[in-house]
């Protein structure tokens, strides 16, 4: 995961986010996210709800984000791509929460292949930032164009689908390669990545260490 440097080191919006908590979006969830230890919360709108359960959780969200303390977290709202029947119904949402006071830090948007994808979100949330999931082997190609674009301040690489899409096997040495491409798109773009600081805090917790460690030796 990688976040913008638009200042000369300083960074914009609330620190890097490098222990996020992907959150469902249930009551109870919601709730629980409020205390948990993480460095910033995805409220998740794709994968995690059912094509049945969107409209309600989008509804549901709207209502939390106004009204939940959250504290310093960075609050990111993943919403569903503009290619699927529910993508600019989530923006609207989120759009219509920041007029009314919520704070939303970014949307990620998945699935983005080229920069075009991020021009049509935008367009329809027009203050925010934006992320984008590298996830797809038409976003990897494009990767600087996408890093290029003025409202992105975020990129973050979804390994699995990643994966799905180029047939590879699911293994933990892939990432260098998935990386590959990004990596060199965020350098020329301005990007910084610097995990070194939240390692301490993961030691005892094998997975989340070990893929911190690895960052490091791929320029992540």
């Amino acid at each position: 995961m990688w976040r913008k440097n638009l200042a000369q080191g300083a960074w914009h919006g609330p620190p890097l986010p490098i222990c996020p908590l992907y959150s469902r979006i249930k009551g109870r969830a919601l709730e629980k996210a409020c205390g948990l230890a993480a460095d910033a919360i995805i409220f998740d709108l794709e994968d995690a709800v059912a094509p049945d359960e969107k409209p309600t959780a989008r509804d549901l969200l709207a209502r939390v984000l106004r009204d939940f303390d959250y504290g310093a977290r960075a609050r990111i709202v993943r919403i569903n791509g503009f290619h699927t029947d529910w993508g600019r119904a989530d923006a609207a949402a989120v759009a219509k929460a920041m007029a009314a006071g919520a704070r939303v830090d970014a949307l990620l948007v998945p699935k983005v292949n080229r920069a075009a994808d991020l021009d049509a979100v935008a367009a329809a949330v027009p203050g925010g930032d934006l992320w984008a999931m590298m996830e797809t082997a038409a976003g990897m190609l494009n990767a600087a164009e996408i890093a290029a674009h003025p409202r992105l301040t975020g990129l973050v690489m979804g390994t699995n689908d990643l994966a799905a899409e180029l047939g590879s096997r699911f293994r933990a040495d892939r990432l260098p390669v998935q990386a590959g491409w990004a990596v060199p798109a965020g350098r020329q773009g301005a990007w910084q990545g610097d995990h070194r600081r939240r390692l301490q805090r993961l030691q005892g917790r094998r997975g989340p260490a070990r893929g911190m460690r690895a960052g490091p030796r791929h320029g992540i």
